[in-house]
């Protein structure tokens, strides 16, 4: 049996590492900050755990 090579992460996690950084450069690491504050928000009420 084969070891997988360790330095590799998993496809899915570069994947998205990818697109985030996408993002960022889309729209700035502001819009980034402001875009995960207002998912985080919505989850929150939608869930709203309080």
């Amino acid at each position: 049996m084969e070891q997988p090579k360790k330095e590799n992460p998993p496809l899915e996690i570069t994947f998205y590492a990818v697109e985030i950084a996408k993002l960022i450069r889309e729209i700035g690491k502001e819009g980034v900050i402001k875009k995960l504050q207002e998912m985080v928000k919505e989850t929150v009420e939608k869930f709203d755990v309080r």
